[in-house]
């Protein structure tokens, strides 16, 4: 569960649970191995993982708590962009 209350995608037929690994893909990629709700896990690219930001930006602050680097915060001069933002749904 992240802090804004996110836990999984239900619009999906198997939803991602979260983020385990990242690696190199190809033409310079990065795959990141997602374990999905059913607890299947597989090799995505970022490219594929767009509806999953939250669950990138929590793996990537949980290798950094872990070699002692601070989390990821996003810039208090862009926060306002946040709040501006228009949702659409398609």
């Amino acid at each position: 569960e992240f802090q804004d209350g996110d836990v999984a995608f239900t619009n999906s037929s198997s939803p991602v649970s979260r983020v385990l690994d990242k690696r190199q893909g190809v033409a310079s990629e990065k795959d990141y191995l997602v374990e999905y709700a059913d607890g299947s896990q597989q090799w995505v690219g970022r490219s594929r993982l767009a509806d999953y930001g939250s669950y990138i930006t929590d793996y990537e602050n949980r290798v950094r708590e872990r070699a002692g680097l601070p989390t990821l915060r996003r810039s208090p001069r862009l926060s306002a962009l946040d709040e501006e933002a228009v949702v659409r749904e398609f």
